[in-house]
């Protein structure tokens, strides 16, 4: 099920508009992007004006006026010698104050306070690894029921197999960053402009991201033939293998990530320009009495976690309608590999194989062939990794250009397995039925089959008696294969054992999707399936670092020594990741204290194993401790995101694992 979780990475696409006003969703699980832009801006009078008013009216105040005094009686005032009479005169009004006005009191008019403000709030965050995180989506199911139903007249069945994913997923493998600006924010208060220019947090990482829930199930229906049986048995017509009907999923709750973004972008991002609002800008309108507007971060905030709900349950929806339609629209690619599941399961006894079968390009990994006739069919180009085909007989078949890595054809009977005792045609797949094809670790014991032209491993089981060398086979080795080939020690560095898998799959280097097969360019001439040339490399070390080579390979059977020199060269010159220092020191961990502990080993990694480690014997990967830290220590697969992965495993070791306590074993030295 790999192949439809590359699928669902490669064509899952999300566009979904927030409700709300609070922007788009847009990409796929593994890299979801959140976009909003809205311009903000208010204006207005914020402390209102007051008109003038009279406070007390005008008046007059009257004038004070004595009033007049009459004259009144006679007096006689005569001298001795004389007599007369005098009137007494009285006084006339006169003013004692003048009237006057006291004018009206009024208050001046206050005129209004206006104010506003204008910016742009920009918000940018991305989710990525989401896929990785849920990572394998449909290979980590588990069978939960198959039902087949009755033979109708023409003899047709269906199969409904019921699979089921419910996990809780590490957010380890998910990376949130983001960003949230306020551009060229300018305020206005009571005629004064303050412009703040742009406002920003920078780009910011969430970290530690949530446990990701996962669950979903997954439904195929497979009928026993889709046009033309081939056979039939038990009342059931049926093809070999059967095709897919239909693949569905039902009940998906997937969380995306909306959650985390939410609380991203609201704790993280929108939190900092609310803080930077309330403290810079609020100040402005509380100066001269105003209240401030709410920052716009802050509604946006209060949209986002009203909504955030809701556009979980509608990703989920949307993501179950998308994934089904991917599936349905996918179908024909997704065939075989369901019929993979089928050769895997198949059940032989009850429903024989049928010689002269058509196989080409199936995908037929774990196919169990022991011991039926399945003679003159054509297995071309398929993937039989790890089929047994054990006592089979198989005269008149072909495997040209087949993965047969693992396979068992022990006692498997065909065409004499001595090529020299045919006579030779590069053409005909009759003399060469094997040519091309790879026979990694694959077993021929007491088999009679020509595997002329195959590529062979120090794993490959021949008969007794049966030389390589003479029988015109390619002899592949990983690590001669990746230090003969520059290229690949960029794509593949140490991990020779990604490059042997890609190079017997036919697949291209990582990240180049699209491009030819490392095997199809091993025969195209492209690569060279062993161009290392160890004296070459030695002579371009310094004598010194040439000599403690020759000495630590003294004693080595020449392909031992080759392999040495070529992992030696592959570790000199790749560019060694901080995985790699970490898969190295998983593999020798006594050396992270001496080296200065997690972050300072890390570091020094490269260096202790090119000048000291590797004439140590330290190996710079060892799958077998990862073996013993998944068994010793079974959490950690769900803290790595429940998959098996040497570089999550040695990086949650080195970092989380080593400062816990816990504890892994030496590599044999």
């Amino acid at each position: 099920m790999d192949e439809i979780q590359d699928l669902v990475n490669a064509f899952w696409v999300i566009d979904y508009e927030i409700p709300g006003g609070g922007g788009t969703l847009t990409g796929s699980p593994n890299n979801l992007n959140y976009d909003y832009t809205q311009t903000y801006e208010d204006s207005g009078t914020i402390v209102p004006g007051v008109p003038a008013y009279t406070i007390t009216p005008a008046y007059t105040v009257p004038a004070v006026v004595s009033p007049a005094v009459p004259g009144w009686g006679t007096t006689n005032i005569c001298g001795p010698w004389s007599s007369c009479t005098t009137e007494v005169p009285g006084t006339p009004a006169y003013t004692v104050t003048p009237a006057y006005v006291v004018p009206a009191v009024v208050s001046p008019a206050i005129p209004a306070l206006t104010g506003g403000y204008s910016t742009e709030l920009d918000i940018s965050a991305t989710v990525q690894g989401i896929s990785d995180a849920l990572n394998p989506l449909f290979s980590s199911v588990t069978f939960t029921s198959g039902e087949m139903t009755g033979p109708n007249s023409q003899g047709l069945a269906t199969e409904t197999v019921t699979y089921n994913l419910d996990q809780i997923i590490s957010g380890n493998a998910i990376r949130i960053t983001g960003r949230a600006a306020f551009d060229d924010l300018s305020v206005d208060v009571a005629g004064v402009t303050t412009n703040f220019g742009n406002v920003s947090t920078g780009t910011l990482s969430l970290d530690p991201i949530p446990n990701v829930p996962i669950y979903f199930d997954a439904i195929i229906e497979i009928p026993s033939y889709s046009s033309t049986p081939d056979r039939t048995a038990n009342g059931v017509a049926y093809e070999l293998f059967p095709l897919a009907s239909s693949v569905s999923t039902d009940n998906v709750y997937i969380s995306s990530g909306v959650t985390a973004v939410a609380d991203f972008i609201n704790d993280d991002l929108l939190s900092y320009l609310t803080d930077f609002w309330n403290y810079s800008v609020v100040p402005l309108y509380t100066a001269v009495g105003a209240t401030a507007p709410e920052a716009p971060s802050q509604t946006l905030a209060n949209i986002i976690t009203d909504s955030a709900e809701e556009v979980q349950a509608d990703i989920n929806a949307a993501g179950e309608a998308a994934l089904n339609s991917l599936l349905k629209s996918q179908l024909s690619t997704i065939q075989p590999y369901v019929q993979a599941l089928t050769a895997a399961t198949w059940d032989y006894s009850d429903y024989p194989i049928v010689p002269n079968g058509d196989y080409t390009g199936a995908l037929l990994a774990e196919g169990m062939f022991s011991g039926v006739d399945a003679s003159n069919s054509s297995f071309d180009g398929a993937n039989l990794n790890a089929a047994d085909f054990s006592n089979a007989n198989l005269t008149g078949s072909t495997f040209t250009n087949a993965n047969l890595t693992g396979a068992n054809f022990a006692g498997a009977t065909g065409a004499p397995q001595n090529s020299l005792s045919l006579e030779m045609d590069s053409v005909s797949k009759r003399k060469m039925p094997f040519k091309d094809s790879v026979i990694f670790g694959a077993n021929f014991k007491r088999s009679s089959l020509n595997v002329s032209g195959a590529f062979y491993d120090d794993y490959t089981k021949f008969a007794k008696g049966f030389k390589p060398s003479e029988n015109n086979l390619i002899k592949f080795n990983a690590a001669r294969f990746v230090a003969g080939n520059s290229q690949l020690i960029k794509e593949f560095g140490s991990d020779i054992h990604g490059a042997a898998g890609a190079f017997a799959a036919n697949l291209p280097p990582y990240g180049q999707a699209g491009e030819e097969g490392l095997r199809s360019d091993v025969i195209t001439g492209k690569l060279l399936v062993d161009g290392f040339k160890p004296r070459k490399f030695l002579d371009s070390l310094s004598d010194d670092r040439q000599q403690k080579l020759l000495d630590f390979t003294s004693g080595m059977k020449s392909s031992q020594a080759k392999d040495t020199i070529a992992m030696y060269k592959i570790a000199k010159e790749q560019d060694w990741t901080t995985a790699t220092s970490e898969m190295y020191l998983t593999s020798n961990s006594d050396l992270i204290k001496p080296l200065g502990g997690p972050s300072k080993a890390v570091d020094k990694a490269r260096n202790q194993y090119l000048n000291k480690g590797f004439f140590q014997k330290r190996p710079l990967n060892e799958p077998g401790v990862y073996d013993y830290y998944v068994e010793t220590y079974p959490d950690v697969l769900f803290q790595t995101g429940a998959v098996f992965d040497e570089a999550s495993l040695a990086h949650h070791y080195v970092n989380v694992g080593y400062a816990a306590g816990q504890q892994l074993p030496y590599p044999v030295q």
